[in-house]
């Protein structure tokens, strides 16, 4: 499990010791720019992290107990996202009438509930019993299914070409998967000709307000995978879809880091990808960046700190227009 998951080379240096001792060395591909986790969690250990010791979802078993639920604060700033940013992403390319969605990650079920209204047929899917529960009796989601977070980028059991968008905007998944590269490949295969893919991702290496320390790396041991910007874009060529947009919102953010969106389509014939790793990505820019978050982390927290505070001030404004 240590070479590459996206290029799949075995060359790759060490840019992060343990620190929280429980996180693991990150490494950084020489080849195609990927950071990873050296050695991955084995299925057996990051599924039994998450069933009892995982905290970053409100539906987690941590947070929620045996029998809970996600809190209604939580609820209501998941909808309050979906219905300011991720339903009108999604509407700006795709009429949702008599679509056929699968939605990953679902949480609670509000973008899938929004998208039932819009007419879509939704299969929310989620790997936390809390919010499945949430969604069957609060959002009558009679669909909504339990999926393990270490079975996610297999999408087993569902047809080829029988899904007309993939979604994922509630909260970031790729960092979360055993394998992204297998999650992409089968997300192409689902999907019939000229569907579309809707992904949100945390970009590691453009922190906002809550910058992680000591290292952009230091962000838990769910996280098997850190991704860019140009990483994403890579993955996504290398499964063979068209991209359509793949870039740093100027809304959308977490705490900790910046967030990537991504549009893409499955081409309406197949398409082979060729010559994307014939030349090795230079690691130097990136391990500087790297360094420099590490150094001056606080100045990049100044500046994520304003930049939360404009987009309030711009949404009220907006409200008040």
């Amino acid at each position: 499990m240590d070479a590459c998951d996206l290029c799949l080379a075995d060359d790759a240096v060490i840019v992060s010791e343990p620190n929280p001792p429980q996180q693991g060395r990150i490494a950084l591909c020489r080849r195609c720019g990927l950071f990873f986790a050296r050695p991955r969690l084995t299925p057996e250990a990051l599924e039994s992290f998450y069933r009892s010791d995982f905290t970053g979802d409100a539906g987690a078993r941590a947070i929620t107990g045996e029998e809970g639920l996600p809190t209604p604060k939580k609820v209501r700033s998941e909808e309050r996202r979906v219905n300011r940013w991720a339903l009108p992403l999604i509407r700006r390319h795709i009429d949702l009438t008599g679509k056929i969605v699968l939605d990953l990650r679902s949480r609670s079920g509000a973008l899938a509930s929004a998208m039932t209204s819009e007419g879509a047929q939704v299969i929310p899917v989620d790997p936390f019993p809390a919010n499945i529960d949430y969604a069957r009796k609060h959002r009558k989601l009679g669909r909504a299914q339990q999926m393990p977070m270490t079975e996610l980028h297999r999408l087993a059991d569902i047809p080829s070409a029988s899904i007309d968008a993939v979604t994922a905007l509630t909260v970031h998944l790729l960092a979360h998967l055993l394998s992204p590269r297998e999650f992409l490949h089968n997300a192409l295969r689902i999907l019939k000709p000229g569907g579309w893919l809707f992904l949100l991702e945390k970009d590691v290496l453009r922190p906002n307000y809550n910058v992680a320390r000591p290292t952009p790396f230091a962000s838990g041991q769910a996280h098997q995978y850190h991704l860019t910007r140009e990483s994403m874009a890579l993955y996504l060529k290398a499964a063979g879809f068209e991209v359509v947009q793949c870039s740093i919102d100027p809304i959308q953010a977490t705490g900790q880091n910046r967030v990537i969106v991504v549009v893409a389509r499955k081409p309406d014939s197949a398409v082979t990808p060729t010559d994307l790793f014939l030349q090795p990505v230079a690691i130097a820019p990136i391990l500087a960046k790297t360094r420099r978050i590490e150094h001056f982390w606080y100045g990049y927290a100044l500046w994520g700190k304003g930049r939360r505070k404009w987009r309030k001030i711009k949404r009220l404004l907006q409200t008040l227009s």
